[in-house]
């Protein structure tokens, strides 16, 4: 039932929707059945408007697959670097924000004056012609009727927060582990030795990888194909 879509896309094509995707367990399906019999059902739900878009189709097979990056005792999901470095990320989107609008007061601060100095509208493009009314000539320059406001802040205290907080992410993220570092010059035997020192380390995740997202994926893919 696509008319509610067509409707809404005719109305305001530029509208945001929220389409829901469910997916579950049918009793009594079979594999390499119709689409209506399957093992796992698919119904499309358009959740504005509360209608179905699409119903009575299947998989042989769950289409969803959870990689779990680290699991503890008692959690169906599991949790990855992501999951930590998310509040972190957040806390770099609103620094880099805070450091754009400090460069922007730095770069072209907003200026205060006479608002009939210059007609009521002071043009501040390049090579601009500003007319100076009377009220200016008592003035020894133009500088005594008009400033800037100095509000852009320490835009360095900004960047150096921001890069501190980068540096968690990579760490999250065990970025830190690829490179070699500074410092005296290493053999090719001490090389090896750190390499092989990260694999181990990231051998349970690698493990974990292959078995709950490689498999199930590849699996899922021969199954579509054929």
């Amino acid at each position: 039932n696509s008319a509610e879509l067509g409707e809404m896309a005719s109305k305001a094509p530029r509208s945001e929707v929220t389409i829901v995707h469910a997916v579950e367990p049918r009793p009594g399906g079979k594999a390499g059945a119709i689409g209506s019999r399957k093992p796992w059902t698919s119904t499309m739900v358009l959740k504005d408007k509360a209608v179905v878009l699409e119903d009575d189709k299947g998989y042989d097979a769950f289409r969803f697959f959870f990689a779990r990056f680290e699991r503890a005792s008692g959690q169906v999901y599991g949790t990855g670097p992501a999951w930590d470095a998310f509040p972190t990320v957040w806390s770099c989107n609103a620094i880099l924000e805070s450091v754009i609008r400090a460069s922007e007061m730095r770069v072209d601060p907003p200026l205060f004056g006479d608002p009939n100095v210059f007609g009521g509208k002071l043009d501040r493009r390049p090579g601009a012609f500003n007319p100076v009314t009377g009220n200016a000539l008592f003035a020894r320059s133009v500088q005594d009727v008009i400033g800037q406001i100095n509000i852009g802040g320490d835009v360095g205290i900004g960047v150096q927060l921001l890069q501190q907080l980068r540096g968690q992410v990579e760490t999250m993220f065990y970025l830190d582990w690829l490179p070699i570092g500074d410092g005296p010059q290493k053999t090719a035997t001490e090389i090896l030795d750190r390499r092989d020192m990260r694999m181990r380390m990231l051998a349970p995740v690698a493990a974990r990888q292959e078995q709950e997202l490689l498999n199930p994926l590849v699996e899922d893919m021969f199954m579509a194909l054929l």
